[in-house]
C-alpha cells in the first residue's frame, strides 16, 4: 500500500517500521469478533459489525476501546495504531 497523507509523510515508508495492529480486522480479531467489540463499547453486535463493514471505528469510541484492550491484555493497540489504520483507509478512498 502506498499512501501519501495530507499531513506530509508517506505511510508506505513508515509501514516497515511499525509494530502492532495494522488493520481494523486485526483489532476485531484480537477482541474476539464483533460481539466482543460491541460489549467492550457498550454497543450492540450489529453496531460493531457495521463499524467493521465500514472499515472505521468512530474516534469517540477510541478511549473506551483502548481501556478495554488494556483490561483484556490486548497488546499493540494504541492511539497511534488507530490513527494510522484510519489514515490508511481514508487515503485508499480519496
Amino acid at each position: 500500500m502506498h499512501c501519501r497523507c495530507t499531513f506530509g509523510f508517506d505511510l508506505a515508508q513508515y509501514e516497515m517500521y511499525r509494530e502492532g495492529m495494522r488493520t481494523l480486522d486485526e483489532i476485531f480479531e484480537a477482541f474476539g469478533g464483533p460481539a466482543a467489540v460491541g460489549r467492550a463499547l457498550n454497543k450492540s453486535t450489529e453496531h460493531a459489525a457495521s463499524m467493521r463493514r465500514r472499515g472505521s471505528i468512530p474516534f469517540e469510541y477510541w478511549p473506551t476501546l483502548l481501556a478495554e484492550a488494556r483490561k483484556l491484555d490486548i497488546q499493540d493497540l494504541d492511539y497511534e495504531q488507530l490513527v494510522l489504520i484510519h489514515a490508511a483507509k481514508r487515503e485508499t478512498i480519496t
